[in-house]
């Protein structure tokens, strides 16, 4: 029978002629003696030699099999565990951005609700709101506004109340800490000659992570239209 290795196919030698085999003894009692304390069943047989050869051989065959396997199993569970390793660091990502993107919504909520609401009595303590809801251009055109700012505010005696109905943060970069959230907001006017009223508007935020948290740093109405 050919022993294939490595894709070749090997045939054995012939030896010669093959030898007569010479005719089986009878067995007689007593031809076999038992084994005596320690020695293993049929130790006083005797054996032709070669006699293990093929058994040895299917053991030479068996072995790089089974290392091919123990090989195959290794493979196999290495890909499974970093899958799985994978899947885990993808989901901890995906956490961390949904935490990320509350944390933004929440503060953009806040953020503009406060700078849409004002009470005259209390001015300088609305513009000191304002100044710590925002960053950058806005923060720095309300901060040149406070006084004058204050004053007609409470020269006017009116109040806005405002309350966002709707928001979504509609861009997020962590790794800039930068964010855009558009709102809907409605405001109540009351206070000075005019009659209550109540306005409707939509904002375009832009938010930056400053470090103390997420914080405007610019504020625009938009249409509808532009909305959509």
């Amino acid at each position: 029978m050919a022993d294939k290795r490595g894709g070749t196919a090997v045939e054995p030698e012939a030896v010669g002629p093959e030898a007569e085999e010479p005719e089986a003894a009878e067995a007689t009692p007593g031809a076999v003696e038992e084994a005596g304390p320690g020695e293993p069943a049929g130790a006083g047989e005797s054996r032709e030699p070669g006699a293990d050869a093929p058994a040895a051989a299917a053991r030479r065959r068996t072995l790089p099999r089974a290392a091919f396997a123990l090989l195959v199993a290794a493979v196999l569970a290495f890909a499974g565990f970093a899958a799985t390793t994978y899947a885990d660091a993808a989901g901890d990502d995906d956490l961390a951005f949904a935490r990320d993107r509350d944390r933004v919504l929440a503060a953009g909520r806040e953020h503009i609700a406060r700078v849409n609401s004002i009470d005259a009595k209390n001015a300088d303590a609305g513009f000191a709101g304002w100044l710590d809801a925002t960053t950058g251009p806005l923060h720095d055109d309300l901060k040149r506004q406070r006084d004058t700012g204050a004053a007609a505010l409470k020269r006017s005696g009116k109040v806005a109340r405002a309350t966002v109905t709707e928001a979504a943060v509609i861009d997020l970069d962590t790794r800039a800490g930068t964010a855009k959230v558009i709102a809907s907001v409605r405001i109540e006017l009351s206070g000075g000659t005019d009659a209550p009223a109540t306005d409707r508007k939509r904002f375009e935020a832009a938010l930056e992570d400053t470090g103390d948290g997420w914080k405007l740093r610019s504020l625009t109405a938009i249409t509808v239209e532009e909305a959509s």
